[in-house]
């Protein structure tokens, strides 16, 4: 049984160190649930824990007499710490609970310690190494100052487990918003570690190369690149940069087909090491716009020089049709004399010219 020497229980009365720093008084006292048959031992273990603090927080004590009410307080409410005697309803009782709580109640965070006054029934090297408990004492040695330490040890490592844990949904919180906002992205992105493998490929990647983040993920990116009609040559200049690198308008052909990627690498260091965030867009539609508006500016422009050029031509041809016109006028009295028959053989050369000369103006 837990020493009642009152030598030993004048430490209670000490200012605890660990009460420096106290957290939210919102955060409310710890809960300990004290698990034995032996209402002496639940009475003491009251007397000794009572005035203990630990991060500003008191400690409350919650008893149970077997190990069946102690299954029924904890499908309840979570514990911080767990004081269990071994031997209770049966011998194994206290253990049995153990299993319980790991294995079926997948509880990992409560700090179990086992208390025991029959050690013969359940030996310490036996108990530790089958039983995912965290500490093992004996009654007939636990002392007022050994049962604080190893309460507040256990209060300390639960305190850890749930910041680890919280600092772990807070990150998954924060990537899966990350992950939320790239898969957002019209472009594709694919990161991928030191040796080349993918550790991300978002949605946008999936459509763009057909391949889902399953069949992706953890390939080496070379293999799979194909896919997202990515060059070796362009991939590889890529790994090995250390500065953002740029491919504008990369062009790959499929069939009679081409198609055109703006590729651009941006090496990343992060706590997991060098990565290479990959990001691809399909501007493949955008340079075909350009095409067509640069064949559009093209003819515009062939249109306003053919439209100055019929004026250039116009101007001649109507002096030629004018002259022409003038020539046949000035050879009419010569139709009457002797020279009458070459004056129509002119007269039909300047009217050929006229003809010509209004024929060409209405090609222009």
């Amino acid at each position: 049984m837990l020493s009642t020497d009152p030598d030993m229980l004048d430490f209670i009365d000490d200012p605890q160190d660990d009460a420096d720093s106290p957290l939210p008084a919102s955060q409310g006292p710890w809960d300990v649930l004290v698990v034995d048959d032996d209402p002496a031992v639940l009475t003491v273990t009251n007397l000794v824990l009572k005035d203990v603090t630990f991060d500003g927080r008191a400690i409350a004590l919650t008893g149970a007499s077997s190990a069946s009410e102690a299954r029924t307080l904890l499908a309840e409410k979570e514990y911080a710490v767990l004081l269990l005697d071994v031997v209770m309803e049966t011998e194994h009782a206290g253990l049995d609970l153990v299993r319980h709580m790991r294995d079926v109640m997948h509880n990992r965070r409560t700090r179990i310690i086992v208390r025991t006054g029959q050690p013969g029934s359940a030996p310490q090297e036996r108990v530790v190494h089958e039983y995912d408990i965290n500490d093992y004492r004996e009654k007939t040695s636990l002392t007022a100052h050994s049962l604080e330490s190893s309460v507040v040890a256990a209060l300390r490592e639960y305190r850890h487990i749930r910041e680890l844990e919280e600092a772990r949904a807070a990150l998954s919180a924060e990537r899966a918003v990350s992950r939320a906002v790239l898969d957002a992205m019209p472009s594709a992105v694919v990161v991928c570690d030191t040796e080349g493998r993918v550790q991300y490929w978002n949605n946008e990647a999936s459509k763009l190369s057909g391949l889902s983040p399953d069949e992706a993920l953890g390939f080496p990116f070379e293999d799979i690149a194909p896919a997202l009609q990515l060059e070796a040559a362009l991939l590889q200049a890529g790994l090995r940069t250390t500065t953002p690198l740029r491919q504008a308008r990369h062009a790959s052909r499929h069939g009679r087909h081409t198609t055109y990627r703006d590729v651009v690498f941006y090496p990343a260091a992060t706590a997991e090491g060098r990565q290479l965030v990959v990001r691809i867009d399909d501007v493949t539609d955008r340079v075909r716009m350009e095409s067509l508006m640069l064949q559009t500016e093209k003819m515009l422009s062939l249109g306003g020089l053919a439209a100055g050029m019929a004026h250039e031509i116009n101007n001649p041809l109507a002096s030629i049709a004018f002259c022409s016109e003038a020539l046949e006028n000035r050879l009419a009295p010569l139709l009457g004399s002797g020279e009458a028959a070459d004056a129509k053989v002119v007269r039909n050369y300047l009217r050929m010219i006229q003809e010509e000369a209004f024929r060409c103006k209405t090609i222009t």
